[in-house]
């Protein structure tokens, strides 16, 4: 996510909590937020509006941001009978909470195949990279390989 990001995700916020955002707010939000894909934060912020009367912070986001990747990870890893089983009561459930019976859903009685060893894997992988951290390890040498490769271009064109 890009500073600009952070900036659209906080008006949206405010627009849900009338809180008054600045360039300080700014900051702390992107250090907390900047793995994050945008579409990630943005559900996520609609999601917690949508369950939640507290004031949402950036662990919030993250939290729920997780649920969602894993909730898909779920998804692609379950056996076809469980998955169908699993989807049809959620079908249900959200029936009866909109007062809809769940034929009214418009919701594909007929289930999807499960996902492949390699389609689960890749998204596992997908999913683990969005909410890895970079170590200060990790972070030195990735440093230390730009800085070689700004050298190597400025002695280039020299």
């Amino acid at each position: 996510m890009t500073r600009n990001d952070v900036v659209n995700l906080l008006t949206m916020i405010a627009s849900f909590d009338q809180r008054t955002v600045g360039e300080s707010d700014v900051a702390p939000w992107f250090a907390a937020l900047c793995h994050l894909p945008y579409g990630a934060a943005r559900d996520a912020v609609l999601v917690h509006h949508q369950t939640s009367a507290e004031r949402i912070k950036p662990v919030h986001v993250i939290d729920l941001a997780r649920r969602a990747s894993n909730d898909r990870v779920e998804r692609a890893s379950a056996s076809p009978v469980f998955r169908d089983q699993r989807d049809a009561e959620r079908d249900a459930r959200l029936a009866q909470w909109r007062g809809e019976s769940p034929s009214e859903l418009d919701v594909s009685t007929e289930r999807s195949r499960p996902a492949s060893d390699a389609t689960r894997k890749a998204v596992i992988a997908q999913i683990a990279k969005l909410f890895r951290r970079e170590t200060s390890q990790e972070k030195a040498w990735r440093q230390h390989l730009e800085h070689l490769a700004e050298n190597e271009g400025g002695a280039a064109a020299a």
